[in-house]
């Protein structure tokens, strides 16, 4: 699979925010993941760790942090509520009031559960999820906001064949530590031209993987040791997204499936890169999916016509 194809994974959705002070969307991506492959469990087999439950919570209950609360807060809440965003990129949502991670979202349940649910929800402010959908989060809500083990970051040393994260000591791959970052002003552009021209019109073709790859198929070999032009569109691309809302869920989720799954074995990715994989996605097709479109970092490693 080329890096085009994997971008195409989350070069989908719409944008999170809809106004007021809390996102919204004209779609419908809260049901798209509501059935995440991450599993039900806990780490290893131990029960989901959770916070207080009420009398609302169905013993039954098997929705998760992983398989239904981050995919759902990603979809409708952290294009707004995330700590990585500052005044003014919030849509008037308050400072501090963020839920991108499980004990913030824990500490605030009552808040989000009365602005979510009910007869008169206002949270998201223009539309929002269905009610099944807002049904699930009081679900989830009422049981704790259970979670059967969050990704524990970057891998910090070779692939490791136990599990993710690949905590095995030393430095970061020189892959890994360069995702997430632009690539300096010297190394740009990476492509020419009439590759830009030809990825615009591939926008409309049924096929538009197939399209940009041809388009790619003309770039010359990059010289003077710089990245490929598709290198350059796809780290770009990832640095947009690390820095305009999705923080380091973009760098974590590509570093984890090329140190533990280089293949894209959907095996390997399903036990290994389960949640950093659907973090990832969800949030750059819902906070940021002209990561991999058009944007300012990307359009850059295009040359000048």
């Amino acid at each position: 699979m080329s890096l085009c194809a994997l971008a195409a994974g989350v070069a989908l959705g719409a944008p999170a925010c809809g106004g007021g002070d809390d996102e919204g969307a004209d779609g419908n991506p809260a049901q798209a993941g509501s059935g995440g492959s991450s599993g039900t469990g806990g780490v290893g087999g131990a029960p989901p760790s959770k916070g207080p439950s009420t009398e609302d919570c169905p013993p039954e209950s098997e929705l998760t942090y992983e398989n239904f609360g981050a995919p759902f807060l990603l979809s409708w809440c952290n294009g707004c509520h995330s700590s990585s965003l500052p005044e003014g990129s919030r849509q008037s949502a308050p400072l501090g009031i963020d839920f991108d991670g499980i004990d913030k979202v824990r500490a605030q349940s009552a808040r989000i559960l009365a602005r979510t649910t009910g007869e008169s929800p206002t949270m998201p402010p223009s539309g929002g999820p269905p009610e099944a959908e807002r049904s699930k989060l009081a679900e989830w809500l009422a049981c704790g906001a259970p979670s059967g083990g969050q990704f524990t970051g970057l891998p910090t040393g070779p692939a490791d064949t136990a599990g993710a994260g690949g905590a095995g000591g030393g430095a970061p791959s020189p892959l890994c530590g360069a995702l997430g970052k632009p690539l300096p002003a010297e190394q740009l552009p990476r492509c020419k031209a009439e590759t830009k021209v030809c990825f615009d019109a591939c926008a409309t073709n049924p096929d538009k993987d197939a399209c940009e790859k041809a388009c790619l198929a003309a770039e010359p070999a990059p010289t003077n040791g710089g990245p490929s032009c598709e290198d350059c569109l796809f780290r770009q691309a990832v640095a947009y997204a690390e820095t305009n809302g999705c923080g380091p869920l973009a760098s974590e989720g590509f570093c984890c499936i090329f140190t533990q799954c280089p293949t894209f074995d959907p095996t390997c990715l399903k036990q290994k890169c389960a949640v950093e994989t659907e973090s990832m996605f969800y949030c750059i097709a819902y906070v940021t999916p002209e990561a991999f479109t058009s944007n300012p970092l990307r359009d850059a490693c295009f040359a000048a016509p």
